[in-house]
């Protein structure tokens, strides 16, 4: 009896209030100030649910602590939300568990030392990096977020000051920044710094002052490291500068984003497909010393791809073999791809290829919302490329088509007098570095013009066609040959050192001549040619070259025609 009446007495000079609480949260005793809860306690509250009893215990925090507590047995603290004394101190709530079914509500002032520790623990769960530095500049405090960004314990910074982390240079720059929080003044800034492990770390920071007594005894840095925010952020204004190129291809284009994107996400190959039914074509890669090339084709249902279009929109893994959609699958048995990352391609609504970043090493963190979303904006990029790409290509198609056109002889499908000419320039240029050989020979039809009086235009452009047909089987693939004018034929032979040219021409003579060109009317035609050769000399321009073989060919024709006449040299 002694010991409970001093223990009671105790308790009521502690200024302290001792509930016992039921796990229903229902009052079963009390004892101590009954005047910190105001008038609505006395000891005929006992068996009223404690919601009843003040505002300040029906707080949800409170009850899902108490019931922690009930569960779990471990002791806590927990201020109470708007309920303070007379003198304006805040309450503070002990919360300890006496048996599996009661607990003990310790209700009393709190104390500058609770709220400290309380403030620390809540410090500690925040993600953001949290600093607390009193008027020396010197370390006092620092959540687990801040020690993960520093790479040292809270216990290895206490007390240090600001510039043994920060480079004299950047300390020097953030210095008025530490004056005005210390003068009282809340703080926010955004800079570039370099600390002095090497890192250059771009922040948004926010000190704010800890005023006691009308005194700042020191400040509180809220820190958020923005540096892969501002690398995402530098990725997509090159990707923006890359897109809008006129002066590189579409090709190093692609090139480019997918080098600039795996130096971003820390990974090892870049690559988009194209697919087109059940193959997967790699059409871009980077780095292209991997194993992989353009133009290398797989069966999709053996790579990663044909899960993503399973999926439907970014598909993701950190650690393939431990993952149970990935692990059993042949590209993993095959490459051991531990991360991956891709999002499919469209073009037009319609299933075009896809991206995908992949690398043989796990990767340490998961990919966040930030790198998901700039996965999409890099797959929107390419699919804007690849579609430019096409309209291009239909665009490069069609000029080619219609310079083909140009260049082309209708009637006999032989390069016209205009391809000559190129052909002709291209060639006289590459002759001043080579000492290449160059035969030119002119023919044409002989009598062609009684071919088209006695039997009309129509027959005589038949036989200019079935003439251009006949004579292309004799000659290399190398060789070029023009229709230049009317019935008249120009062939350029090229680097003959190794060719016996005039076996050629003979060939060409005599396919002419054996050749039969029927007529509707059941006639036969006999055709023949006359061939005028001239041999380049060194440093001749071609124009002259042509100038000695229609000379020739005019020869050829005096000569009886049906023949080949080769031009003298100079010597």
């Amino acid at each position: 009896m002694a010991r409970q009446a001093w223990l009671a007495a105790a308790i009521e000079k502690m200024n302290g209030l001792y509930l016992r609480v039921s796990s229903e949260l229902v009052l079963l005793d009390c004892t101590g100030d009954m005047a910190l809860l105001g008038d609505g306690l006395s000891g005929q509250s006992v068996g009223r649910p404690l919601a009843e009893l003040s505002p300040a215990l029906a707080d949800p925090v409170l009850v899902a602590r108490i019931e922690d507590v009930l569960r779990e047995g471990r002791s806590t603290f927990y201020p109470l939300v708007d309920a303070r004394t007379d003198s304006g101190r805040s309450l503070g709530c002990h919360i300890c568990r006496l048996s599996p079914g009661e607990v003990v509500l310790h209700l009393s002032p709190t104390s500058d030392v609770e709220l400290r520790s309380l403030v620390d623990r809540i410090a500690d769960e925040l993600p953001t990096v949290v600093a607390y530095l009193d008027t020396d500049l010197c370390y006092r405090f620092n959540n687990r977020a801040f020690e993960a960004f520093i790479g040292q314990s809270r216990q290895a910074l206490f007390g240090k000051r600001i510039d043994d982390i920060v480079g004299e240079e950047s300390f020097a720059r953030l210095q008025p920044y530490f004056s005005r929080v210390l003068a009282g003044e809340r703080v926010c800034y955004e800079d570039s710094l370099a600390l002095r492990d090497g890192r250059h770390v771009h922040l948004k920071v926010q000190y704010l002052p800890d005023i006691q007594g009308g005194e700042v005894v020191g400040f509180y840095a809220l820190i958020d490291d923005v540096s892969e925010y501002n690398r995402m952020i530098a990725l997509l204004r090159e990707v923006y500068r890359l897109i809008n190129r006129t002066d590189i291809s579409n090709h190093q284009i692609i090139n480019d984003i997918l080098k600039r994107s795996l130096d971003f996400l820390d990974l090892e190959i870049g690559l988009v497909s194209q697919i087109v039914g059940n193959d997967y074509t790699v059409a871009w890669v980077q780095p292209p010393d991997l194993g992989l090339r353009p133009g290398q084709v797989f069966a999709l249902g053996n790579t990663y791809c044909h899960l993503l279009l399973q999926h439907g929109g970014v598909f993701h893994t950190t650690n393939a073999g431990r993952d149970g959609r990935i692990s059993g699958h042949p590209c993993y048995q095959q490459f051991r791809l531990e991360t991956y990352i891709g999002i499919p391609l469209r073009l037009a609504g319609k299933l075009w290829g896809t991206l995908n970043f992949t690398s043989t090493a796990s990767r340490s963190r998961p990919f966040d919302d930030a790198e998901i979303e700039l996965l999409c904006l890099l797959g929107s990029a390419i699919e804007r490329v690849v579609a430019d790409r096409r309209v291009i290509e239909a665009v490069r198609a069609e000029r080619d088509e219609l310079e083909t056109q140009v260049l082309t002889d209708a009637l006999t499908q032989l390069p016209n007098r205009l391809a000559y000419q190129r052909h002709t320039a291209a060639l006289e240029a590459s002759l001043k570095h080579s000492p290449m050989e160059i035969v030119l020979a002119v023919f044409d039809v002989d009598h062609f013009k009684a071919v088209n009086d006695g039997h009309g235009h129509l027959v005589g452009d038949r036989v200019l066609s079935w003439l251009a047909e006949t004579l292309a089987s004799v000659l290399r693939a190398d060789d070029f040959c023009a229709r230049i004018g009317g019935e008249e034929f120009c062939l350029i032979m090229a680097d003959t050192s190794s060719y016996h040219y005039p076996t050629v021409l003979e060939r060409m003579r005599a396919r002419a001549e054996s050749g039969r060109f029927a007529l509707d009317n059941g006639d036969v035609l006999s055709i023949t040619i006359s061939i005028g050769v001239a041999c380049r000399h060194p440093g001749e321009a071609m124009q002259a070259v042509f100038r000695r073989a229609d000379d020739a060919l005019y020869q050829a024709k005096r000569a009886g025609r049906n023949c080949i006449w080769v031009a003298p040299s100079k010597d």
